[in-house]
């Protein structure tokens, strides 16, 4: 992101642990069309499971990690608007409605970095000025 200056959604279930790192890759096979034919390749899948509400939790965390690190975001920043997709799966629903789902979440999680993506024209921090 920061290369291409342009804001891109970072799915949640791609910040792996160290943990997992560490254990090695899933293999899996894709089939997929090329020049008029049918290629079947192995391709390295490294996917966090995000399915509870612990586990997206951490993986949100290391999202908001790497983004400190790569100097896209604050953690402090990331840790808010973590917060507030967690607290709107434990606010009581109006009558007649369910709370939303982990599903849900993550679909308002990636419908807010392309808002995001559409409204913000760079991503670099300006240099300051002495």
């Amino acid at each position: 992101m920061y290369d291409k200056n342009v804001v891109v959604y970072l799915e949640p279930s791609t910040c792996v642990s160290r943990t997992l790192e560490v254990q090695g890759t899933k293999q899996s096979r894709e089939l997929s069309l090329e020049k008029g034919s049918l290629v079947l390749r192995n391709q390295d899948q490294l996917t966090s499971a995000t399915d509870s509400e612990i586990k997206l939790r951490n993986a949100l965390v290391r999202r908001g990690i790497a983004f400190q690190f790569a100097k896209l975001m604050s953690h402090a920043q990331h840790t808010e608007w973590a917060t507030f997709l967690f607290e709107a799966l434990h606010r009581d629903a109006p009558p007649g409605y369910s709370r939303p789902s982990v599903a849900q979440l993550l679909q308002c999680d990636r419908a807010a970095w392309a808002r995001l993506g559409s409204t913000v024209s760079s991503i670099r921090s300006a240099p300051r000025r002495t």
